[in-house]
């Protein structure tokens, strides 16, 4: 990623004073000359602004290079449209990662939410709890109190026998009454308990699986910033790849500016030889047929530049064939410079005859 602080300022006087040197303002040479900062996916966007900006001046450049105005145009659409894709990629890239943190965000908000709220029934159903405990105790405190009542009513049994045996059916009745209202209360307790642990372990299990479903989409989170990371050094590789076809291309455009360079000069040297030199119509004649196959290998190269300018279209899928494309032109180069130097060795052979002669 960038550092913070490149702005298109700094990199429109890089770019100017790379201009002025008589340099070609591409990713790398910019980035060098803002001392090596910044990344290529962030150069990228503001040179191509910059170069809109300034067309006149690269295409000053680029003709200083020597490239014909055709190929200048062929190359600058197809770097742009290279640029328009790339950028393309990656806008849509981190379009489809904020929604994914949208989503993410969501979904925990909402599980927070949900866990929020179980926390409340947890607290709620504890202190409903908490009054039963309290209930019970009020009623155990009763119990006792009846227990003394009773204790003082057996005290009373040897003055009161009387009174006590006409109420003894109504004291078993009351102790009835009470066991049976005990027992009663107790299984109240129970099934009160066992329905409360139910609950309690159902929202436990509910908070776990919020929590796991969490865990899950923090993992998606970390899986879509390591996708996002692979996007942007593909797009990185193909701005270098693109960058080392331009320059294989300049290489290639040279060398056939010097086949072309020795071709007409080989042309000069043959017509000098037919004005002086009458005697020498056979030589001059081998001479021509030499220069016509040279000119057929030329047209053969010429042929193989285009395909070579054709393939660099297509270099997002067929950068390897470009590659061992322009090994052979390099072979096929070096062939017709041997060619070219076999050709003067004859002629300058043919020369010192001549004046021998």
């Amino acid at each position: 990623m960038a550092r913070a602080g490149i702005l298109y300022s700094d990199l429109a006087n890089a770019a100017a004073r790379l201009v002025a040197e008589g340099k070609n303002p591409t990713v790398d040479s910019v980035r060098v000359a803002l001392g090596s900062t910044g990344s290529k996916s962030t150069i990228a966007p503001l040179l191509k602004r910059w170069k809109v900006e300034h067309q006149d001046a690269v295409v000053d450049i680029a003709q200083g290079l020597g490239l014909p105005g055709p190929l200048l145009q062929a190359m600058k659409g197809i770097h742009e449209k290279l640029q328009d894709d790339v950028q393309q990629q990656l806008e849509q890239a981190r379009d489809a990662h904020h929604v994914a943190l949208l989503a993410a965000h969501d979904a925990t908000q909402q599980a927070e939410d949900e866990k929020r709220v179980l926390q409340e029934g947890k607290a709620a159903l504890s202190t409903e709890l908490d009054q039963v405990r309290e209930s019970r105790t009020k009623l155990d405190a009763q119990y006792q109190a009846m227990a003394i009542r009773q204790a003082a009513l057996q005290a009373e049994q040897d003055g009161t026998q009387q009174r006590l045996l006409d109420r003894a059916a109504e004291v078993t009745a009351l102790n009835d009454q009470l066991t049976q209202a005990r027992t009663q209360f107790d299984h109240y307790l129970d099934a009160a308990a066992e329905q409360r642990a139910q609950e309690r372990q159902a929202a436990e299990q509910r908070v776990l699986r919020v929590e796991q479903e969490l865990a899950g989409l923090r993992q998606q989170h970390l899986q879509q910033q390591v996708a996002l990371s692979r996007y942007e050094t593909r797009i990185s590789q193909l701005q270098d790849n693109n960058s080392q076809l331009s320059l294989q291309l300049q290489d290639a455009e040279k060398s056939r500016e010097a086949c072309r360079t020795e071709r007409d000069l080989l042309a000069y040297q043959l017509a000098d030889m037919s004005a002086d030199r009458p005697v020498l119509l056979q030589k001059v004649v081998q001479a021509q047929e030499a220069v016509t196959q040279l000119r057929i290998a030329m047209a053969s190269q010429a042929g193989q530049m285009e395909v070579v300018t054709g393939q660099l279209a297509r270099s997002d899928s067929n950068l390897e064939e470009s590659d061992q494309l322009h090994l052979k032109l390099i072979e096929e180069r070096a062939g017709l410079q041997a060619r070219l130097a076999h050709c003067e060795q004859r002629e300058q052979a043919k020369q010192d005859g001549s004046v021998q002669t």
